[in-house]
């Protein structure tokens, strides 16, 4: 993937405030699709939804622990986007 596409898809995932609380969320805790679910308060549908965005852009990382898939997010990626929007900040 060019770099160009993935900052594509990092704008468009990030731009999104279901999207932006997951992150808030999974920057705290490690956790599976029902406890983030409850906790932002949407459908599991959308819940997986959002997290596949997310995971697409490189935001997020995932883990298979038995028939539970638990999601944190890409410390890296996440690190340099707020370094990155730190800059463009006024």
């Amino acid at each position: 993937m060019k770099n160009v596409e993935l900052a594509n898809q990092i704008i468009t995932a990030i731009n999104h405030p279901v999207r932006e609380k997951i992150v808030e969320l999974l920057e705290r805790h490690e956790l599976n699709v029902t406890e983030i679910q409850k906790k932002i308060n949407i459908e599991q549908a959308m819940t997986s939804h959002h997290l596949g965005v997310l995971k697409n852009a490189k935001l997020l990382k995932s883990k298979r622990n038995g028939k539970c898939v638990y999601y944190t997010t890409n410390d890296g990626m996440v690190l340099a986007l707020r370094s990155f929007l730190g800059e463009i900040a006024w």
